[in-house]
């Protein structure tokens, strides 16, 4: 059974014939009530500071818990991040190396176009050589063999200066345009760039 300090005050005990001195029993009750009232506030303290300890520990491990929690999503976020960065730089490289290869896949086909250009005109410009050469034998030859203004009268010169004219108009100026294929050639390289 337990006992409140005004419990031990208020106690009355029965009066006998050789009875204890009330004065006595008195005091020492009084003296017993104020050491347990002292004894029962501080249980009843103590029991309020664990109570609040016991608080504050259970707010401890729900922290625990949640930064627990916390690090493991930390982690977890981390290694998805890592993942991910993972895949775009693989992305990344692909596609790189696919434009790379795009790009030095053009740059052979331009230098084969440039090629192929080149050597045509090499032959169209052979091709002009030679028949500018064969013309210009055949006037070495006229030449050579009139002298225009002693044996020749003028019918005779404007018959060889049309024959001259004929001989040129042979040579086709559109097979040996140089400078028409070289802005052809530009002009694609400029489109394709």
């Amino acid at each position: 059974m337990e006992f409140t300090p005004i419990e031990i005050q208020k106690k009355e005990f029965k009066k006998s014939f050789r009875g204890y001195n009330e004065d006595e029993v008195r005091d020492y009750l009084y003296q017993v009530s104020q050491s347990f009232e002292s004894t029962y506030k501080e249980n009843q303290e103590l029991k309020e500071q664990i109570a609040m300890l016991n608080d504050d520990l259970k707010h401890y491990r729900d922290m625990e818990s949640t930064l627990k929690n916390a690090i493991v999503m930390a982690e977890k976020t981390a290694e998805d991040v890592r993942k991910n960065a993972q895949k775009e730089r693989d992305v990344i490289i692909k596609d790189a190396m696919l434009k790379a290869k795009e790009l030095v896949e053009k740059s052979k086909q331009k230098c084969r176009l440039f090629n192929e250009q080149s050597e045509e005109l090499r032959k169209q410009f052979l091709l002009f050589k030679m028949r500018f050469v064969n013309f210009l034998e055949s006037q070495l030859d006229f030449v050579n063999s009139h002298e225009l203004g002693l044996c020749c009268d003028e019918a005779e010169i404007d018959v060889a200066v049309n024959e001259a004219a004929a001989s040129v108009d042979n040579v086709e100026m559109s097979d040996i345009d140089v400078s028409s294929k070289e802005n052809d050639y530009n002009d694609e390289t400029n489109s394709e760039d």
